[in-house]
């Protein structure tokens, strides 16, 4: 089987492509598992996941995020083409993966809720001028105002 010089650099380039895919996924995987690796080894993982993702976008206007390809009919107008043999479809996307920092800031927001929340409960059960102590009948609705019948 021969391969014409056009045939090859195709061939060539969809390999270099593929290349370029399967070394950012694993950039991406090494980065979900950051407790692998030091700090400084995370930002030069990033850094090479984002210049991955920017060599894709400029040579072959291929979106990773989405994992489609970006064609221009004219100069005007633009449509998406997705990936064949992709490893997944936009139905059975794989799920944004929690950094170390989003997980922190989720973990204040939680103990910021339950501050507040106790905060209000407390509200409710002293809204008649009652300290927390005298407090009691919570349970069986003694403090829920009595609307008078018309």
């Amino acid at each position: 089987m021969s391969l014409d010089s056009e045939e090859f650099y195709l061939h060539e380039q969809g390999a270099e492509f593929e290349a370029l895919c399967e070394g950012h996924d694993a950039a991406e995987r090494e980065l979900r598992d950051y407790l692998r690796h030091t700090d400084r080894q995370l930002r030069d993982i990033s850094k090479e996941s984002k210049y991955l993702t920017r060599r894709l976008w400029q040579e072959y206007q291929f979106d990773v995020a989405g994992d489609f390809f970006d064609v221009s009919y004219d100069s005007k107008y633009y449509f998406t083409v997705p990936r064949l043999g992709a490893a997944h479809g936009p139905d059975t996307h794989a799920p944004d993966t929690l950094t170390r920092t989003d997980k922190r800031r989720m973990r204040k927001r939680g103990r910021q809720a339950e501050r507040l929340l106790g905060k209000r409960q407390l509200e409710i059960l002293t809204k008649r001028g009652c300290s927390p102590s005298q407090v009691t009948g919570y349970e069986d609705r003694s403090f829920t105002p009595v609307v008078a019948a018309k």
